[in-house]
C-alpha cells in the first residue's frame, strides 16, 4: 500500500536473568511498552500498571503522548516516554490509519536504540499497526487485549478486520487476556490457544477505602463510566424511573462524561427524575473520584454490547467499587461475571433488562446486611485477586516466560 517498503527491526532478546528471593532482587529486564496514543484521560489503567512494574526497567514507544491526566506522571520519573508526534504524520497517513515512511523509520530507529528485551503492546490492533509498520521484531512481543480489539474491531467491514490481526496471532510471543470469557473470544479469533494467558492488570487497592455504611439507607447510587452507550446508561435511568414510580427515594450520581451526555440529559427530563439523576462529569483519579465512592450505597453498572458489536473487558470502575466496600450491581457481560460473583459479592442481571436492573436494586436497598456482606465480600475478592502490586509481580513472570520461550 502506497509503495511501502517493510524491513525488520532486530532487538536482540537476552535471556531473562530477572531472579525473585527473600533477601534480594536482582533487576536486568528491559521492557519496552507500545501504544498508539499513551496516558490518554481514560485509560489510565495502562500508565497504572506500567507504574506498578517497579522491578524492571521500562521505556514507552508511541505515535502521541497525551499527557491529559495526574495519572500520566505516576511512570514518568523511571519511564522515558519516546513519542513520534501526530503532527509529523502526512494527513493522508493519518487518514488511513497507517504508519508513514516517517513513523515507521521512527519506531524501528527507537526500537534499535532503546534494545528492549520483551515489547509489550497494548492493545490487539496497535500491535497490528506496529508490525505493518516495522515488519518483524525479534524482542519477544506480548500484547495485552482490553474489549475492543476483540469484540467491535474483528466485525468491522463484515468480519474480514479480523485478518488485520492474524499478524499478531502469527508473531506474538504471549497474549495477555483480562478475563477466561476473553481468552476464549481471542482463541475462537485465531490465537494460538498455548500462547493465550489470563492476566488482569490489577487495581491499586490502597487508593480505594472502605467507609462505615451501616447506617445508610441504601439509595444512594452511584455508576462511573464514559457516557458511551455499551456502559448502559440508559437502561439505568429507566430503572431508576422505575424504582421512583414504586416509591423508593432513589438518588443516582453519574460520574464520566461523553458523546451521549446531552441525550442522556435528555432522557432523564422525559422520564421526569431530574431531582434523582445528577450528571458529575469527568473526575480523575484522586480525592473527589473517592469520595464518591466513599458516599454511595450501591455501585450500578450495566454494561451491554452496543449497536456496532463493541463490548467491555472488565470495567475498572467495578473494581474500585469493589474495593471501597460497595456491592455490584451489573449485567452478565463480557467479563464482569469473573470478578463480581453472584449473590455474593453482587447481583448480576441480563443485559439491557431495565426491571431485572431495577428488581435487583431494590433488593439491596431493602437488605442492609446483605448489601454490606456484598461490599466486604467484594472488598476481599480484590485484595486477593486484583492487587496491582501482585499482578505486577506476575506480569513481571510472565515477560520471563515469554522470554525463556
Amino acid at each position: 500500500m502506497l509503495g511501502l517498503r517493510v524491513s525488520s527491526v532486530h532487538c536482540r532478546p537476552r535471556a531473562c536473568t530477572f531472579q525473585r528471593t527473600k533477601d534480594t532482587e536482582v533487576t536486568a529486564l528491559k521492557v519496552c511498552h507500545y501504544m498508539r496514543e499513551y496516558a490518554r484521560a481514560t485509560e489510565t489503567f495502562v500508565v497504572n500498571q506500567i507504574a506498578a512494574l517497579s522491578s524492571v526497567s521500562e521505556s514507552v514507544l508511541c505515535r502521541d503522548h497525551l499527557p491529559l491526566t495526574p495519572t500520566s506522571t505516576l511512570a514518568s520519573a523511571r519511564t522515558s516516554v519516546n513519542a513520534y508526534g501526530l503532527s509529523g504524520a502526512h494527513p493522508i497517513y493519518r487518514r488511513l490509519k497507517i504508519a508513514g515512511p516517517g513513523e515507521a523509520a521512527f519506531y524501528r530507529d527507537s526500537l534499535r536504540s532503546l534494545g528492549p528485551d520483551v515489547l509489550h503492546v497494548h492493545y490487539g490492533t496497535d500491535a497490528a499497526y506496529l508490525l505493518r509498520a516495522v515488519g518483524s521484531i525479534e524482542a519477544p512481543m506480548v500484547v495485552s487485549y482490553y474489549g475492543y480489539d476483540v469484540s467491535r474491531f474483528p466485525q468491522r467491514l463484515f468480519g474480514a478486520a479480523r485478518l488485520y490481526l492474524m499478524p499478531v496471532f502469527r508473531r506474538a510471543a504471549m497474549h495477555l487476556a483480562m478475563t477466561p470469557q476473553m481468552a476464549g473470544t481471542l482463541i475462537a479469533l485465531g490465537a494460538p490457544l498455548d500462547r493465550v494467558k489470563v492476566h488482569h492488570h490489577g487495581i491499586d487497592v490502597g487508593a480505594w477505602e472502605t467507609v462505615d455504611r451501616t447506617a445508610s439507607v441504601g439509595t444512594r447510587l452511584l455508576i462511573v463510566a464514559s457516557l458511551v452507550e455499551k456502559k448502559g446508561h440508559a437502561v439505568l435511568l429507566k430503572a431508576v424511573a422505575l424504582l421512583a414510580s414504586a416509591g423508593l427515594d432513589v438518588r443516582l450520581r453519574i460520574v464520566g462524561d461523553g458523546p451521549l451526555r446531552r441525550e442522556l440529559e435528555s432522557t432523564v427530563s422525559a422520564l421526569g427524575i431530574a431531582p434523582r439523576a445528577e450528571f458529575i462529569g469527568y473526575l480523575p483519579h484522586g480525592p473527589q473520584l473517592a469520595s464518591e465512592y466513599a458516599a454511595a450505597d450501591i455501585f450500578v453498572h450495566p454494561s451491554r454490547v452496543d449497536r456496532r458489536g463493541d463490548s467491555e473487558g472488565l470495567p475498572g470502575t467495578i473494581l474500585e467499587a469493589m474495593a471501597s466496600g460497595l456491592p455490584i450491581v451489573s449485567t452478565e457481560h463480557a467479563g464482569i461475571p469473573y470478578a463480581v460473583e453472584q449473590n455474593r459479592s453482587g447481583l448480576l442481571v441480563p443485559e439491557g433488562d431495565a426491571a431485572a436492573l431495577a428488581q435487583a436494586v431494590r433488593r439491596l436497598i431493602e437488605s442492609p446486611a446483605e448489601r454490606l456482606a456484598m461490599g466486604a465480600a467484594g472488598r476481599n475478592r480484590v485484595v486477593k485477586d486484583f492487587n496491582i502490586v501482585n499482578q505486577a509481580a506476575r506480569l513481571t513472570d510472565l515477560y520471563c516466560e515469554a522470554l525463556s520461550n
